[in-house]
């Protein structure tokens, strides 16, 4: 965990990713390590970015790409967006979130408040429903 975006993840655990991506079709993350303008995945906040931290990122997404994961699944963005990953296209990147107030841009994204269910199904596929809540 490096929910602060600026924590750097520890040697043991990036081994440990390492040994164990092989196996996993759906990966959860307390961050993004894609969006659609890279303003806030892990390492970068609002455009600014920990060295460190973003070299994780890609040395994370790297492994994820040469692997056989479908789905990327993360919060933190504050935002729900579903992307194809332009690498490797049977990629698929979502975040799940709703309301952000940006502190260094201002910004206020106003989504309504939702949440995610992701399902399985005996044939390998799957479905992911961004579901609003009135």
């Amino acid at each position: 965990d490096n929910s602060k975006n600026y924590t750097a993840i520890d040697p043991e655990t990036i081994a440990w990713f390492k040994k164990n991506i092989s196996g996993m079709d759906f990966l959860f993350l307390s961050q993004p390590l894609v969006t659609s303008d890279m303003s806030r995945v892990m390492g970068i906040i609002d455009g600014v970015r920990d060295e460190v931290v973003y070299a994780q990122n890609k040395e994370l997404l790297d492994l994820v790409r040469s692997g056989k994961v479908k789905v990327i699944i993360a919060g933190d963005l504050h935002s729900s967006l579903h992307i194809v990953d332009s690498v490797k296209p049977d990629l698929q990147h979502y975040s799940v979130g709703a309301v952000l107030k940006s502190q260094s841009l201002e910004k206020l994204n106003l989504q309504s408040p939702r949440f995610a269910v992701l399902e399985l199904f005996s044939d390998a596929s799957y479905s992911i429903d961004d579901v609003t809540i009135d």
